[in-house]
């Protein structure tokens, strides 16, 4: 078995998940199951971390923060879903 693992910068953007789906898809090939594990794209991590010690302090700054990462992954969903069927 083999075991893919892409975060952070790797799918950052729909480019760089453009990127690792090329990988994915070579890897695919190969007669062993392929696993692929995706953790959060770049920098949202952290930011979950902080709009959650926002939430849990009561400020309500953290509903900007969330918008953004919200923006940021339709943008990139756009892009990806444009990309493969000509929306």
């Amino acid at each position: 078995m083999r075991i893919l693992k892409f975060g952070g910068s790797s799918v950052g953007s729909a480019e760089r998940i453009l990127n690792v789906c090329n990988i994915v898809e070579t890897a695919a090939t190969s007669r062993r199951p392929v696993v692929v594990v995706c953790s959060a794209v770049s920098g949202v991590t952290d930011n979950l971390i902080a709009m959650a010690k926002a939430a849990a302090s009561g400020d309500s700054t953290y509903l900007a923060s969330l918008q953004n990462v919200k923006t940021r992954h339709e943008e990139i969903a756009h892009t990806l879903l444009g990309a493969h069927l000509a929306i």
